[in-house]
Order: C-alpha cells, then structure tokens, then sequence
C-alpha cells in the first residue's frame, strides 16, 4: 500500500457496521488482533463486548510479516512470535494441532496447467515443509497426490525423525511401487473408506504384496465411522 501511496490500512468499516446492523446487530463479540477495528466498530454504533484472539502459528517465512503487523498497525499478539509454528511432540496442546500446508502460485494455482506441482514453492518454503513434517506426529495426503507427485513424505532436508504416513484412498489404488511403501518409510498408515467395512477381510488380501516394513498398519473406515483392523490378515 505504501509503495503504491496510498495508507497501510485503509478500511474504515463503514460498510461491515452497516450490514451488521440491517442484520439487526448491536452486539458483538470480534476474532481479531487488530484494536483499530474495534474501535471503528464501536464509533459506528456496534457495541464490542469482547475481543477473541486470533492465535497465530508463527513460522519462520511469516514471523516478519505478523511483526510487522505489530509494530505498523498496532495489532495484537498474544506472545512474541517465535520461529517454528508446530507444536511440540505430547506438547500442552488439549486438542490435536492440525497445520494446513500447500504452496500456492500468485494468481491462487496450486499447481502448473500440466498438473505438476513440484516447483510452485522456492527451496526456503520446502524446506519448512520439512520442519514441519518433522515436528508433526503424522502427515497426511489423499491418494490423488500420491498418482501425481508420488512424494516421500520424509523428513530429508532437516534434522528430525520422519512423521507417520496417511494416505487416503477410497479404492485401494496405492502401487506397490510408491514412494511411501519404500522400505525407508517405516512408519505407514493407510485409511480406506467403504460403505461395508465388514468386506475388510475379503478386500485385505489387496495388501498382501505391500513391502511388510512399509506398512503399519490398514483400516477400513465406514461412513458410520466404523473402523476394522486389516492389519491381521495382511
């Protein structure tokens, strides 16, 4: 904004004040960081009674970024950001921490017109995906990423102990010659979802050829949500 001279923040709420209240809106409670936007809410008529924090995952690519959010705009962080945004192993965490990750080009691609995908992020943000990858207690992909990029899903570029591996594939199509399934890929969970889970024995004879190093274990999880061990009869 300030390289094209215009303010760094330029919002005035004017027109969420207006929609919440032909919402009949007087009252609220507001999940932000930013104390500006209070404020203007307050001066527009709605009455703030709390402020919920946004908890930020700090990492080394966005830390300039949130500080700098800090120190311009008066936000407000709950701590000073630090360097790693995933949680500790068995750390204070009350629910499982679940981090999103993707790499996306520009104009909103996650991946070339050809379908690859492999360079749409530089060597810095791969090389946090390993960060995270090595600080998280599993890793999860559908099977279509596993067809088109067949990715390892270790933990290469960092020192760290590789995650385990989920892949989700609703048909059984994982090959035998996937990079997940090789022998260094020790700690592997593989889901499969069926509107019979009780056909898990029948269909488990599919896994017998699976390198038995590679694979951990298989379930069979139905749209009811329940779950049969295959992992016996593999």
């Amino acid at each position: 904004n300030v390289a094209l001279g215009l303010p760094i923040d330029g919002r005035d709420y004017t027109a969420a004040a207006a929609v919440l209240r032909k919402l009949g809106v007087r009252r609220a409670r507001v999940m932000t960081n930013n104390p500006a936007k209070l404020q203007a809410l307050a001066e527009h008529g709605i009455d703030v009674v709390e402020r919920v924090p946004i908890e930020a995952l700090p990492n080394r690519v966005n830390v300039s970024y949130l500080r700098t959010k800090a120190r311009r705009m008066g936000h407000l962080l709950e701590g000073e950001p630090f360097e790693s945004s995933a949680p500790g192993r068995n750390g204070h965490h009350t629910r499982p921490a679940v981090t999103v990750h993707y790499a996306q080009t520009i104009d909103g691609r996650i991946a070339a017109r050809t379908g690859d995908a492999h360079w749409v992020s530089g060597e810095s943000s791969l090389r946090l995906a390993h960060e995270l990858r090595a600080s998280h207690d599993a890793v999860m992909i559908g099977i279509g990423t596993v067809l088109a990029d067949d990715p390892r899903l270790t933990v290469r570029l960092v020192e760290g102990r590789s995650p385990i591996r989920v892949i989700v594939d609703s048909k059984l199509r994982l090959p035998i010659a996937a990079n997940v399934l090789a022998r260094s890929s020790r700690r592997h969970r593989r889901h499969r979802r069926n509107e019979r889970a009780r056909s898990a024995p029948r269909e488990a004879r599919c896994c017998a050829r699976m390198p038995t190093t590679a694979v951990r274990s298989i379930w069979w999880i139905s749209s009811d949500g329940c779950a049969v061990s295959a992992s016996a009869p593999c």
